[in-house]
């Protein structure tokens, strides 16, 4: 292999091996075992390389170099990815036992990278190796970042680099995704052109250098700045509530000038905002979701699977993004928790039979009040919100009819979901479903039962105090078969002491 290489530093056409400053870089955890092999082979026969690691150390008579020297001594103290960092710098490599070593050389690969302490710390060296090279060998036109488990074949890398301009700031390597974020895999090995390294040194601060918030804007917030964006959320704060004195942008744009501080504003369907503050914001959410509903509802009319919820979910968001803060917290703070007691209310009066009885011809609140035996202002007010809630229908003023979720409260399965709420320790007065004529227990739970399949009956599992498997064996003393409860230690034993249930 390094006669090979040193052929190819006889080549005339650039790039040369002079051309190319090499970098490796290790971890003290596989140095020894993994660097030898390119200190007899590859490494002497590149002019210029240099070796770092997280622990400064000499093998083979080749130093290997700190690459977190520099680091911000803060950090080093206190960013728990530092830790082992801090036990290598104090007691080396013996700081850890073969039993470490070894489960964090067989650890898993995850979705955020392998879980062990080393390759946590590795992601902070490839920011300072590359300032460090740079350092090292300004002159350099290219830059090849390799680790210990990375072969080259240098006579096809140099031929390739021979075509490309180190002038242009390139970054060539594997390519790798981590949510938006694009870069090169590092295990791959990563070539950088002068160029472009002089553009990352450049780009990261000096340590003696303040970071303030007019670099910050400079660099990330003023390139994207434009006079008028649509569907563009500036994230300004301050709102002019007199929305009839600012309708338009011409308006709200006035309201701004009007204020001495004021540098930015946006305008809304529901009000006007300025800001003392420059922010970039964001898009705001609600701008691709119509076409979303278009692709959800095709979807839908096609039969695909999970269709139906992806549609209801786009629906759900974008009536979430169109509605008014003042218009949710109503709904929150009022509709919702009066829906759930008016159906309570509806499905002990049997509004909803009476109402899927009354068919398409509907009926009025008045003659519901009157079967229900209920006040007649009372069943108005709640099938008004009923109709708000688009629990019923109305087709005429004060003339309501059946919906499917109407219908559907009608069927035990549901509205004994409802009425359920109830059957607690605490009943407030409300029926246990183990009264007779409340629950049809015979016909569910007794006729039909076979001991010879099983002697359990019903199976209470948790929830409680263990109340009803013990109130269903005074009603029924007579049961066919045994009461199960699973539950706390402490439930069990209260129980167990009485023989009431197994």
């Amino acid at each position: 292999m390094c006669l090979g290489l040193h052929k190819i530093c006889s080549l005339t056409r650039p790039p040369r091996l002079d051309d190319v400053f090499v970098v490796v870089k290790t971890g003290a955890n596989e140095a020894l075992e993994k660097l030898p092999v390119h200190l007899r082979t590859t490494l002497p026969c590149i002019p210029h390389y240099g070796i770092w690691s997280d622990l400064e150390d000499d093998i083979s008579g080749h130093h290997i170099s700190d690459a977190l020297d520099e680091i911000n001594p803060e950090i080093v103290a206190n960013h728990p990815d530092f830790e082992y960092y801090r036990q290598l710098r104090e007691e080396g490599t013996g700081a850890f036992s073969n039993e470490q070593l070894t489960a964090w050389a067989g650890a898993q690969n995850t979705a955020m990278g392998r879980d062990s302490p080393g390759w946590k710390l590795d992601k902070w060296k490839f920011l300072p190796l590359v300032e460090k090279a740079y350092r090292q060998r300004p002159e350099a036109r290219w830059f090849v970042l390799v680790e210990c488990d990375t072969f080259v074949i240098w006579r096809n890398l140099l031929a390739w680099l021979s075509t490309l301009d180190a002038s242009q700031p390139l970054y060539l390597g594997h390519e790798m995704q981590t949510g938006d974020v694009v870069f090169a895999y590092g295990g791959a090995g990563i070539v950088m052109s002068n160029a472009a390294v002089q553009k990352l040194v450049e780009h990261r601060a000096s340590p003696n250098k303040l970071l303030r918030h007019g670099d910050v804007f400079r660099h990330f917030v003023f390139p994207k700045l434009q006079a008028e964006i649509e569907d563009w959320d500036n994230e300004s704060e301050d709102e002019y509530h007199d929305i009839k004195g600012a309708g338009s942008l011409e308006d709200c744009r006035r309201v701004c000038e009007s204020q001495l501080e004021c540098v930015q504003f946006s305008l809304t369907r529901q009000s006007c905002r300025t800001s003392n503050i420059v922010k970039l914001g964001r898009e705001h959410r609600y701008r691709y979701e119509p076409k979303g509903l278009q692709s959800a509802s095709s979807a839908y009319t096609k039969g695909k699977p999970g269709a139906r919820e992806q549609l209801l979910n786009r629906s759900h968001t974008l009536i979430s993004s169109l509605e008014l803060p003042s218009e949710a917290i109503q709904r929150m703070g009022w509709a919702e928790p009066e829906r759930a007691a008016h159906c309570r209310i509806a499905v002990e009066l049997k509004l909803f039979e009476t109402l899927k009885d009354a068919e398409t011809q509907g009926i009025s609140a008045k003659e519901l009040a009157a079967k229900a035996g209920a006040d007649e202002v009372l069943i108005g007010r709640i099938m008004k919100h009923f109709t708000a809630m688009h629990i019923v229908g109305e087709i005429n003023e004060d003339t309501y009819v059946a919906t499917d979720l109407s219908n559907a409260l009608t069927e035990p399965k549901y509205c004994d979901g409802i009425m359920y709420s109830y059957m607690s320790a605490y009943r407030t007065g409300k029926s246990s479903w183990a009264d007779p004529g409340f629950y049809p227990v015979s016909e569910r739970l007794f006729d039909g039962f076979d001991s010879s399949v099983s002697e359990l009956l019903p199976v209470d599992v948790g929830g409680g105090m263990g109340h009803d498997p013990v109130e269903l064996k005074e009603k029924y003393p007579k049961l066919p078969g045994k009461l199960m409860l699973q539950d706390r230690p402490e439930v069990i034993s209260t129980l167990s002491s009485r023989r009431q249930c197994k």
